[in-house]
Order: structure tokens, then sequence, then C-alpha cells
């Protein structure tokens, strides 16, 4: 089975199997049926693309800088792809799997793989399994991952938003409720210690126009065209004030979000025209925001961040509960 659709009288919601991606998320409005987020055709592009549209990524999410770490007094080095880093697990990364469908119900489905890395990258064989929940208006993910090494472990959900349907996302207001953010190099690295976000385009805190922050005068934004870091989230969470919600004021909808993962990267867009076979049409820049619950980029080195570290016997568990409103 290559996907499974989660369907009730609001939303229909497609899992690809291959890189377990949240391909479509289709809200039935008033106005029709309105695609909330950025997918693919066919497989055959997600296999060819560059932008993981929906794809659940790992085992590290973001980057490794070099690719290298050490472990245990080992030294690893994982395949590069992103500007001499490693990006999302790497060109042998999750994304690229076909995962196998386990559970499949109208509201419920469950995908597994079992990965291991090439010799000298990362250890372990590493069980994974992403379950997608659609109760209503929400929409929850739960990854779990086990190995039989000592290894690293961060996988996370690659989801791009676009509540308009179509178009671009800077008439669209993101709140992220963080007060620091990871300042990045040239290649995406975080240079050091969070940064508080007083006094600069990424205070996103009172909800700011994605185009005006993407337009802001910051070397940090100019460096990216727009976002595209990690918030330090000021109190992850499945209960209380979602830590994040994105808003769209045409069209009246929005979007809560939940996790218990220390940061989100917020990414918007930059490059997706390079994206042709995008659903139903090629994509302009800045045609979605990616809205990733996960751990600090480049954990694996930076022992001051919290860590990924997963041992056998142990579980890494993620969660994220997304409520939309039409």
């Amino acid at each position: 089975m290559d996907h499974h659709t989660l369907s009730n009288d609001l939303f229909t919601v497609e899992v690809r199997a291959l890189g377990a991606a949240l391909n479509r998320v289709v809200a039935h409005t008033d106005d029709g049926d309105v695609d909330l987020v950025l997918g693919h055709a066919e497989d055959a592009a997600r296999a060819e693309g560059e932008f993981y549209l929906g794809e659940l990524v790992g085992p590290t999410a973001n980057r490794i800088e070099g690719g290298r770490f050490t472990l245990d007094g080992t030294d690893h080095a994982m395949a590069v792809n992103d500007r001499g880093n490693t990006l999302h697990g790497g060109p042998n990364g999750f994304s690229t799997k076909t995962w196998d469908i386990t559970e499949a119900t109208d509201d419920r489905v469950t995908l597994a793989l079992e990965w291991s890395d090439a010799p000298g990258g990362l250890p372990g064989v590493l069980t994974t399994t992403v379950t997608y929940t659609l109760d209503g208006a929400e929409l929850t993910h739960v990854i779990t991952v086990t190995t039989t090494e000592v290894t690293l472990a961060s996988p996370c959900s690659h989801p791009y938003v676009n509540l308009a349907g179509s178009g671009t996302i800077l008439d669209q207001v993101l709140t992220v409720r963080a007060g620091r953010v990871l300042f990045t190099d040239e290649t995406g690295i975080p240079t050091g210690d969070p940064q508080d976000v007083t006094g600069t385009p990424f205070d996103l805190r009172g909800g700011v126009r994605l185009g005006d922050a993407m337009a802001a005068d910051h070397p940090q934004v100019r460096a990216v065209d727009g976002l595209d870091h990690a918030f330090v989230l000021d109190a992850p969470g499945l209960d209380g004030e979602p830590v994040a919600e994105l808003a769209d004021p045409a069209s009246g909808r929005s979007l809560a979000i939940w996790t218990d993962q220390p940061s989100l990267q917020v990414f918007t867009g930059a490059g997706l025209q390079r994206c042709t076979a995008g659903l139903h049409r090629p994509y302009p820049d800045h045609a979605g925001v990616a809205l990733e619950t996960q751990q600090f980029p480049n954990a694996a080195n930076r022992p001051d961040y919290p860590s990924i570290r997963l041992e056998p016997g142990q579980s890494y568990t993620s969660t994220t509960r997304w409520r939309l409103s039409l």
C-alpha cells in the first residue's frame, strides 16, 4: 500500500508511505475543498525533490556540522548533502525510504521503518514508528524510535502550511511563543547560544505578518531570504497555550500547534519555485511556511544543547498536535 487516507466531515488527510509524508490536509469548507499543506502529486516527484514536503525526516532532523560527531569517544561521519553538512539524516535518511503501513483506519494510520546507516555513519539499527491521528479538527502525530546501539535520534515531521490554499504565505500571521532564537552561519549551523529576540524581526510573540518579518533589514533575514531558524520555545507541552499559531486573515482559517519538543524551526520557503511538481501546480517562492517541531540543530556537537543521545532499552518519543479552525 503506497498511501492511506484519513477522513471526517471536516478534513481529508493523505499520508504517503514514501517518506511517511503528510502529503495532503484538505479542508472541506463552504467554498469548496482547500489544500492546507504542500505536497507532491506523484511519488516520483517526491523522490527527486529537495524540500521535504511533509516528510518524516531523520534520524537526525536539521543539520549536523560537517556530518561529523563523536559518541563515547568514537568519531563518526555521516554522508553530507547540504553545504558540507548532513541535513535531515542525509541522502540515506528516513525521508528517502518507503515505510510499512502497519495500521490503517478512518482516523488513524501507523507507519514503521527499520533503518541503518552505512558503515562509519550513524550507529545501530533504528526502529521507528509514526502514528497520525485525525480527531475532529485535531491532527496529531507521535514518533517513537528504538535502537540496537548507542546512537543519535531526533526525527521530526516537515510540513509546509499555507492556510490560503494557494499563492504565498506573505499575508499570513505567525505567532511563536519563543523569547530566544538560534542564529546561524552561512551553512545553517547555529553559531552559539540562543539569542534574545527582543527588538529583532525574530520576535514573533505578538503575532507578525510573515511578509513583514521576511522584509526586515537584518543580516540573518537577508542571508536566507526570510526565516530559516530554530526558535527556542518558552513553554513546550501538550496542554496550556499553543507554542505557535498561524492565521490567514483573508479566509479566517487558523492553526494552533502544541508540542513536547524544545524548538520550532520556521522556514518561509525561499527557493520553492524550484519545486515544479507540487499538488495541482508549480509552487511559487514562499508558497508555504515549514513549521518543524524538533530538537536543536547540530545538537550532536553541542553538549550545551538538549541531548539527542539514544541508548538500547530507551525510546525516543515526540508528540505534536495541530488544531485547525475553519
